[in-house]
């Protein structure tokens, strides 16, 4: 009798070729498990760099998709380890923009009317804000009616002051 050969060989690890970035995140976006409002945040941002031998890929787009991203970055990397075949370190950074969306609630609060009479009830300063500032996105309801219907902000408009009688 012939002697048995060992079980069944472990398979070796696919090598990892490295594909053009842009080649990459179209199989990222096509990719199963990447639902319609993942696909939607990541075909607003770009890949900026990919190093298939550290595994650690830079993608880069406008602030609020880049925030978005965050909040999905577990599912970011699992959709990059299936097409890439092993861990990756996922960095998101945003772009700097110059328009006014992206300004942080305390930054953009309207400045309450100066022509009150001074010594009134009215004139006292307002109590400053127990938390820090927040951007939109972060305040709890905002942030359950994005990931619940894939809402994004578009616009926000501060409540006018009450008209007083």
């Amino acid at each position: 009798m012939a002697p048995a050969e060992p079980a069944a060989a472990t398979t070796p690890m696919r090598a990892v070729e490295p594909a053009p970035t842009g080649d990459l995140w179209a199989r990222v976006l096509r990719g199963p498990g990447v639902t319609a409002v993942l696909r939607t945040i990541l075909s607003n941002l770009r890949v900026k760099s990919a190093d298939a031998a550290s595994g650690r890929v830079v993608i880069v787009g406008e602030a609020k998709y880049a925030e978005s991203a965050r909040s999905r970055q577990g599912m970011i990397v699992d959709a990059l380890r299936r097409e890439i075949g092993r861990g990756v370190e996922l960095i998101i950074e945003a772009e700097v923009s110059d328009t006014a969306d992206d300004v942080p609630e305390a930054q953009a609060a309207v400045e309450a009317p100066t022509d009150r009479p001074e010594g009134g009830p009215d004139s006292a300063q307002p109590a400053a804000p127990a938390s820090p500032p927040q951007t939109f996105s972060e305040h709890p309801l905002i942030r359950e009616a994005m990931e619940l219907f894939g809402a994004r902000i578009v616009d926000v408009q501060h409540r006018r002051p009450a008209a007083q009688s």
